[in-house]
């Protein structure tokens, strides 16, 4: 059987093969992912990573991950942001975003609570 770290590494590879296309069309790029601390934001961001370890730097997808980190910074994510082509903002999407925020070629909104107990508690 195997361990949890296997198996997401067989679900980047997958997503990596699958969207190679699409990451080929954002290298060189901006790319803003909302939520990425969550669930999907977990797939969405790592799998970028992993895109951009063996690219040159003229082919990496420059990330910008917005969160409010509302259960705090994940460790995976503490471990991811040291890359330079990262860039973690705490931020509630229900506020106003800064007028001064660079440019964006692409947007990924996956942000939202998927708990009841919280997304009653956080509307």
């Amino acid at each position: 059987m195997n361990n949890y770290k296997e198996v997401i590494n067989q679900d980047l590879a997958y997503i990596l093969e699958n969207l190679e296309e699409e990451f080929d069309l954002m290298s060189g790029n901006n790319l803003l992912i909302t939520g990425g601390a969550g669930f999907l934001g977990y797939y969405l961001t790592q799998s970028i990573t992993v895109w951009n370890r063996n690219r040159p730097k003229s082919k990496k997808i420059n990330l910008t991950v917005f969160d409010n980190f509302i259960r705090g910074m994940p460790n995976w994510m503490n471990e991811l942001a040291t890359q330079q082509e990262l860039c973690l903002v705490k931020h509630d999407m229900t506020a106003p975003l800064s007028t001064d925020m660079q440019g964006f070629q692409y947007i990924i909104h996956a942000a939202g609570i998927a708990s009841p107990t919280y997304y009653r508690k956080y509307p």
